[in-house]
């Protein structure tokens, strides 16, 4: 039963094609298992210590049926329509291949030593495969760890060749991306920017932020919505209580006190406090998205009050949710 199970670093995870249960890699015994999806008991498919389960030690390279099997610290899975199980035996330097209907498990790709070659079945090498996905035609992409390539694998006749990626370009970065920005262009890109037209010029301040979520929707669920409080430029002689924090689902979304230091000094010009927001928010039973807010307030000389509020919103609109961007 689930409360009864135990795992030795799982690493791997894979539907089954039926969808009630889910192949898991456990690297540290070193075993093929299956979990129930709806009560998360755990069997033993390959692999590990049939009898002990806490037994780390049973691992080597061996194919054959059940417990009788030995696989060297799996890293990744993948279960494909055809029914078979195709496993990442990493430390093992193979990929092989389980059949649920017999039990069994037989290599289909690596020599069992650490290389980089192409060809078919044993005649092909890897170094350390740490993942599986499934390709086009019934292809397997296998993530090449130490060879920093990917491979792909056809597990009709076991030939294995290397993804050419030579016609990608590689990435640019520009001189002046690599520095920080700073003014009202300091906002993350992408943002949509939130700008008070009250300025912080008080001893004290209390900054609310509220962020509304369309209709229907909610925060991801550890997905970590949050804010982050920046000054732009650096010193700009405040200080906060929270540089960052989580974005709640009440309102205020955010809370944030600042007060004034260093009182006397000329301000720089242009000087303001920037509040970035990171939501990632769901439609229930349906699409996940992202959306960032960068809350705005400038920051003037101090004037005759002591303390102020500044409120600021921003709604999220059905519009803005309608593209169906899943991360």
């Amino acid at each position: 039963t689930s409360a009864e199970v135990s795992w030795a670093q799982p690493s791997g995870l894979a539907l089954a094609p039926t969808g009630n249960s889910i192949y898991v890699a456990d690297s540290e015994s070193s075993s093929l298992r299956q979990m129930g999806v709806q009560d998360g008991g755990a069997v033993l498919l390959a692999g590990g210590d049939a009898t002990t389960a806490a037994n780390l030690f049973r691992f080597g390279d061996k194919d054959g049926e059940g417990s009788e099997v030995k696989l060297q610290h799996p890293l990744g899975v993948a279960a494909l329509l055809d029914g078979r199980v195709y496993i990442a035996d990493s430390y093992n330097h193979k990929i092989k291949v389980f059949d649920p209907a017999s039990r069994s498990v037989r290599t289909l790709a690596g020599s069992g030593e650490a290389g980089f070659r192409d060809g078919t079945s044993a005649m092909s090498q890897l170094s350390e495969p740490g993942g599986l996905a499934a390709g086009p035609r019934g292809t397997l992409f296998v993530a090449d760890t130490n060879n920093c390539a990917i491979r792909v694998l056809d597990p009709a006749d076991g030939r294995m060749e290397t993804l050419d990626m030579s016609s990608i370009p590689k990435p640019t970065l520009s001189s002046s991306a690599l520095m920080p920005t700073s003014g009202p262009s300091g906002a993350p890109q992408g943002a949509a920017v939130v700008k008070s037209s009250t300025p912080f010029s008080s001893q004290a301040c209390e900054v609310l932020l509220n962020v509304s979520l369309p209709a229907g929707y909610h925060y991801t669920k550890g997905a970590n919505s949050r804010f982050e409080v920046v000054m732009e430029p650096e010193d700009v002689f405040v200080e906060v209580d929270k540089v960052t924090g989580p974005l709640l689902i009440r309102k205020p979304s955010a809370r944030i006190s600042i007060k004034r230091k260093n009182i006397g000094l000329t301000l720089p010009e242009g000087a303001l406090i920037r509040a970035n927001c990171k939501i990632y928010y769901c439609q229930d039973e349906d699409v996940c998205l992202f959306k960032q807010v960068s809350f705005e307030i400038p920051v003037s000389e101090q004037g005759n009050t002591n303390s102020q509020s500044i409120i600021l919103d921003y709604t999220i609109s059905a519009s803005q949710a309608s593209p169906r961007l899943v991360f």
